[in-house]
């Protein structure tokens, strides 16, 4: 209320110094003589174009530049808004500990591998959640990413790979890591002691991770994935605003360019032939 009661206080000392600069007989600068001129030239500042003539008075002057650095904030607030709201509005906050989800309420799913894994670690704080038991691991992981009704254990290459199998380019979207490590298995290919491909796999494994072979190979096998899946991102619940929703704008924008490129040189023959010095003598 308090803001509402402020900006009309603005707008109508603006209106009112406006008027009296537009009856005043004898003014420095004529481009306020009008009423007309004076919106004119507040509409020109609030777009951010230039006036026909800057104001001489310091009166004027003083309440000129106020008006200039008035539309300059809120130019900068509405960009602003503009940018959170509609073009990148971001998500709510993730859930990062084992707190936040069972403050949200979520039901711990597990599986047959996952219960013969979690036998080897000492992980007591899962026990304290509901838990329901599914069968078959994809179908696992897709109901927790897409009911959103439970959580449960997982490796990070699975959940990507299946959010690549619905079409999700990014999985922030559909998936939800927690801050906390349960389970770090390394995994290994034996040889016999004394093979002869042993240090040749070595040489070459070791270059593959060094150059990036297997992070390029990755993104290029969810890439193909993403491709061949039904659904796309533009399926989802929530679409960002991107340069395809402001397209109609751009586009206005640009026929505003050529007609005013058109009305330039119309004014320019017009000149040409009434308004030159030789054509009047």
């Amino acid at each position: 209320m308090v803001k509402h009661v402020i900006y009309f206080y603005i707008y109508k000392r603006f209106i009112l110094v406006f008027i009296k600069e537009s009856i005043v007989a004898e003014i420095a600068f004529t481009g306020f003589n009008l009423l007309a001129q004076c919106f004119s030239a507040a509409w020109a500042v609030l777009l951010g174009i230039s006036v026909p003539q800057m104001p001489l008075s310091l009166g004027t002057r003083t309440l000129f530049i106020t008006y200039v650095w008035y539309c300059f904030a809120i130019s900068t607030v509405f960009q602003a808004y503009f940018t959170t709201y509609l073009v990148e509005p971001g998500y709510e906050a993730r859930l990062e500990t084992l707190d936040d989800v069972m403050r949200a309420g979520l039901k711990y799913t597990t599986y047959e591998v996952l219960k013969d894994l979690m036998g080897y670690v000492d992980f007591e704080e899962l026990d304290v959640f509901q838990q329901t038991e599914c069968f078959d691991l994809n179908e696992c992981i897709r109901d927790v990413m897409f009911k959103r009704d439970s959580f449960s254990l997982s490796l990070s290459y699975l959940t990507t790979y299946l959010a690549s199998l619905s079409g999700y380019h990014e999985r922030s979207k559909v998936v939800c890591y927690l801050d906390t490590t349960v389970l770090t298995t390394p995994m290994c290919a034996a040889l016999q002691i004394g093979h002869p491909l042993l240090n040749l796999l070595n040489v070459h494994a070791r270059r593959s991770f060094e150059g990036g072979l297997l992070t390029e190979y990755w993104s290029q096998f969810l890439h193909e994935v993403n491709l061949k899946a039904n659904k796309t991102d533009e399926d989802s619940e929530f679409v960002m605003f991107s340069l395809t929703h402001l397209s109609p704008v751009f586009t206005l924008l640009l026929f505003g360019y050529v007609l005013s490129a058109i009305l330039l040189m119309r004014e320019l023959i017009i000149f040409k032939i009434k308004g030159s010095p030789t054509k009047n003598s």
